[in-house]
């Protein structure tokens, strides 16, 4: 009992800042905009030699408005790679302001300047502008929102100091201000992530203001004020997610931003809707004898195969490729650790029926024929793959089920590439999990190169040495044996960033935000707790797979009221189940909201389908006929899965009939996104 006193304790003196909060704070109040009320909450002001001011202040937006504010700028447009790539030249593909952080959302600075956060932000710097001596025959400046974006800044990433407009040395008049609002939830005193303040003059590079990175503090200053976010520690695994905007006084300025803003907007939704990149003039069908480009194949002990191949494509629709890759790729991404996966967290998806239309699709299945004998490969997945130097990839399999028939092909998209910047592309034995293990194949990701492979073979994508100076990206091609099979695999692979999930999260901060903040945070806490055991797993390097289940998976005691509570908090299956230590951490935090087992079922009634004795809830029973339907004056939406094996049932194994299917699938969930995406935005 006295270690588990003192592991608690250790652990709640790194994020109790996470419930110290009153759990009856409003979600949004009117006096959130009053000047009186900010200027009470500015928790820290400096000033620079020059008397330039930065504010701090906290305690004004509350946990749920941030968390929704993260999920909008989330939601409403994919993450982007927005450092400069020397091998695209066309400036307008990049979104980006110098500050050196290379992922960035950009959002509408005009739109989010009417929501409930911009309007704070907004009234922050009305407060403080207001201390400024403006001149009595002007008129007070009025400042309106010109960017904003959302920002990921992460462990081994290179920041730069950077101001947001020109260097001025009037204190009396300041033509801009910036801001960044830091939303998450628990970082941890030795994750760094500060943001640094640096005097004026360049020869004199003093800090005159620091400030933490805490959740919902928002940092004001003048725009000229030259500054420095500094990347998390490398032992920190998450990334650090901040909200920046800007806001300007000059009206001339103010329209041309905005405007910029929705010529870039419109350049991207336009080259959504265009085919899949190719260039003119290259032969649409060329001849291919592919067994005069393959350069190596290789089997394991098992009997998988690995074909590597050169010079396959046109250089031309390679360049047109990674140009593509590089201007418009919009990346998901995913820090989740587990036993698994590959550890890519950052991944561009791009659209099958688009690939398949496209030139390169003709040469991807001519390769897999020809290491195959067969000619039914169809993909299902299509993606760009970025990795970083420090990133830490994972040996892994492609197959959802072991021995499933399928194959990867990857193509190689990083110009001049030498083996002095590895990213070589491992392939193991399946002993690699034991002191025994054993190297089959590395490929060098030269430009062009493809590689093909069983997807039951086990491999990873190393990282680029330390001094490569960009990613490396990787384009992959998945693909079943068949079009029904591979038709079924999108369904799965669509449904991954379906925002049904989210729905139900909005639904919940509706409803009662306290308690949406109780739960966010209880959850935030043991995915935490989930990440440093699965750390701790590998660590151990059990021999087999199985004994890592044996060892962890952990076994519930008397089934009494707490365990059953935390069984309702913690819904999500994994093939690691947070230990005694950690779940008697959670259930602490459960007990300071007031939590029970009743109130968290009734919350979040709607996402579970099942009772505790593994029964469907009566209430949650549909006729066949049934469907989902939120708001009345909305469309209905039919449930996914019946609706897959309606098709289904219809279809029989005609892929073509289920590939029609598929593509309402896809508008729905569209449609779907969109309306999240509006609901979202009424709710910040």
């Amino acid at each position: 009992m006295k270690n588990l006193f003192v592991i608690l304790l250790l652990l709640l003196s790194d994020y109790w800042y996470l419930v110290k909060s009153s759990k009856y704070d409003s979600y949004f109040k009117n006096e959130m905009l009053n000047p009186s009320f900010l200027k009470s909450r500015v928790s820290a002001e400096y000033t620079s030699k020059s008397g330039k001011k930065v504010y701090v202040f906290d305690d004004v937006v509350t946990y749920s408005l941030t968390m929704a504010t993260r999920m909008y700028y989330t939601v409403n447009d994919g993450w982007r790679y927005v450092l400069f790539d020397k091998y695209v030249q066309d400036p307008d593909g990049k979104f980006d302001d110098g500050n050196g952080i290379p992922w960035k959302s950009w959002q509408d600075p005009t739109l989010l300047s009417g929501t409930r956060i911009g309007s704070i932000w907004k009234a922050m710097i009305d407060a403080v502008s207001s201390n400024q001596t403006h001149n009595l025959h002007e008129r007070p400046r009025d400042f309106q929102m010109t960017d904003t974006y959302s920002a990921i800044l992460r462990r081994g990433d290179v920041t730069t100091l950077y101001s947001g407009v020109p260097l001025h040395n009037d204190t009396n008049f300041i033509e801009s201000y910036s801001l960044v609002m830091y939303t998450s939830a628990l970082w941890r005193k030795n994750s760094y992530g500060e943001i640094l303040f640096y005097e004026d003059d360049d020869d004199d590079h003093n800090v005159f203001a620091v400030v933490s990175p805490h959740c919902s503090r928002v940092v004001l200053w003048d725009s000229c004020v030259r500054y420095l976010t500094r990347p998390p520690s490398i032992s920190e695994l998450s990334g650090q997610v901040m909200i920046f905007a800007q806001f300007q006084s000059d009206p001339e300025t103010i329209h041309r931003r905005r405007v910029a803003f929705d010529k870039k907007r419109m350049l991207n939704e336009e080259n959504a809707k265009k085919p899949f990149t190719c260039v003119e003039g290259v032969d649409s069908s060329p001849s291919l004898d592919v067994a005069k480009h393959l350069i190596m194949k290789r089997f394991s002990k098992n009997g998988e195969f690995l074909a590597v191949f050169d010079d396959l494509f046109d250089k031309r629709d390679l360049d047109a490729l990674r140009t593509y890759t590089v201007k418009y790729g919009k990346y998901f991404y995913d820090d989740q650790l587990d036993l698994t996966s590959d550890n890519v967290q950052w991944i561009a998806g791009f659209q099958v029926k688009k690939f398949v239309q496209s030139r390169f699709w003709p040469i991807v299945k001519k390769v897999a024929s020809f290491v195959s004998g067969k000619d039914t490969w169809y993909p299902y997945d299509i993606a760009c793959n970025l990795i970083r130097s420090t990133d830490h990839t994972r040996m892994h399999l492609d197959v959802a089920i072991t021995k499933e028939e399928e194959m990867t092909f990857l193509l190689y998209l990083n110009p001049n590439w030498t083996a002095d910047y590895y990213g070589e592309t491992a392939f193991m034995e399946h002993n690699h999990d034991t002191p025994e293990n054993d190297y089959v194949a590395e490929v060098i990701p030269y430009y062009g190169r493809a590689v093909i492979f069983d997807g039951n073979f086990p491999h990873s994508a190393h990282p680029p040495a330390p001094d490569y100076p960009g990613p490396r990206y990787t384009f992959a091609v998945k693909l079943a044996v068949n079009k029904m099979v591979a038709i079924e695999k999108i369904f799965g692979v669509e449904a991954v960033h379906s925002t049904e999930s989210m729905d139900e999260i909005l639904r919940q901060l509706k409803s009662d935000p306290e308690k949406f903040e109780a739960m966010h945070k209880i959850n935030v806490v043991a995915s935490y707790l989930h990440t440093r055991q699965v750390q701790k797993t590998i660590r151990e390097k059990p021999k087999t797979e199985e004994s890592i289940l044996e060892t962890m998976n952990f076994q519930s005691n008397d089934g009494g009221e707490d365990e059953r509570l935390i069984g309702a908090l913690l819904s999500y299956e994994d093939e690691i189940v947070l230990n005694e230590e950690s779940r008697q951490l959670i259930l602490q935090m459960a007990k300071f909201y007031k939590l029970d087992e009743d109130a968290v079922k009734e919350f979040t009634r709607g996402t579970n389908s099942e009772n505790d004795d593994g029964e469907k809830d009566n209430d949650k029973e549909r006729d066949d006929d049934e469907i989902q339907q939120d708001n009345s004056s909305e469309p209905p939406v039919i449930s996914r899965d019946r609706a897959i094996a309606t098709w289904e049932n219809f279809c029989q194994e005609d892929a073509d009939c289920m590939d029609d299917f598929l593509e309402l699938f896809l508008r729905q969930q569209e449609e779907l996104k969109r309306r999240t995406v509006r609901d979202l935005l009424a709710v910040i």
